[in-house]
């Protein structure tokens, strides 16, 4: 059965343009289909790795685990991204990877990513790109978590979630579907609960924002990125000769 990468095609043509050979390579790729359950962790940071995870629907979670077992969200992953392509190079993550809800991925085995990067440079630069995303994406949250007030964080995760979901076409400026707790929530911007509530009845009472089941609904996107100072330049969307 062939699986469906169309995802990642399409993330990645937002940024660069692909040859027929280099899609068509990405799709010679001998993906090994998985599903996980909400909760569900996915890749331990012990564990010694031969796949890469594509994530083909759902939401995951990257978190650092303390030693007295709690852990850190250090970064969010939507449909379409490679989750852990740093993988293929480090063979084992200095963190953990676990399913925000039900998820579909697709694994790719070391082997054929080494076949394709050795026979296509560019498309080796191409899926670098990315991996450097994801760094600049973790820069930005430091920034954030460290020196923006409470209200513009949550903000900041809902733009940037419209932003990155759109690229996919699962996001418009209407809003999205993002099925996490509000713990989660919480512990992406590190404030308790208590906080995020009223965060996020400020954003609803605003008229900027609501978030309600699941799903963000966006009244006013463009007060929305004033509210909290967004800059999307981090996300590197738009077209990149590499």
């Amino acid at each position: 059965m062939t699986v469906n990468i169309d995802l990642l095609i399409r993330k990645l043509q937002a940024r660069h343009d692909l040859s027929r050979e280099e899609e068509s390579a990405l799709r010679s790729i001998h993906w090994i289909e998985r599903s996980f359950e909400r909760n569900q962790v996915m890749v331990r940071g012990s564990d010694e790795l031969h796949h890469s995870m594509l994530l083909l629907s759902g939401f995951v979670l990257r978190s650092k685990i303390a030693a007295d077992g709690s852990r850190q969200i250090v970064e969010t992953n939507v449909a379409g991204d490679f989750v852990d392509l740093h993988g293929f190079i480090l063979k084992r993550l200095e963190h953990e990877i676990s399913a925000a809800s039900p998820c579909d991925v697709a694994l790719a085995p070391h082997d054929d990513l080494r076949r394709i990067t050795n026979a296509f440079p560019r498309l080796t630069r191409v899926l670098w790109f990315q991996t450097l995303v994801d760094a600049s994406i973790h820069r930005e949250w430091m920034l954030v978590l460290g020196k923006k007030r409470s209200r513009s964080r949550i903000a900041q995760f809902f733009c940037e979630m419209q932003a990155r979901l759109k690229i996919v076409g699962l996001a418009d400026a209407n809003g999205y579907d993002l099925p996490f707790f509000q713990q989660e929530l919480a512990d992406i911007t590190g404030m308790s609960p208590v906080h995020l509530n009223r965060c996020l009845k400020e954003l609803r009472d605003g008229g900027l924002v609501t978030y309600r089941a699941g799903r963000v609904e966006i009244h006013e996107l463009a007060k929305l990125g004033r509210d909290a100072q967004f800059d999307p330049a981090y996300l590197h969307i738009g077209h990149h000769e590499i």
